[in-house]
């Protein structure tokens, strides 16, 4: 998943509507994250 923050990420809607619906994520799942810098 890619944030502007990595320390502080935050999701858009349509992000947490993709984890959700789409991804089926849960609650406590692990994420990674990035800000595409590298």
């Amino acid at each position: 998943m890619l944030v502007d923050d990595v320390d502080h990420p935050t999701l858009s809607a349509d992000d947490r509507h993709h984890l959700e619906r789409v991804l089926r994520v849960r609650p406590g799942d692990p994420l990674t994250v990035g800000d595409g810098a590298g």
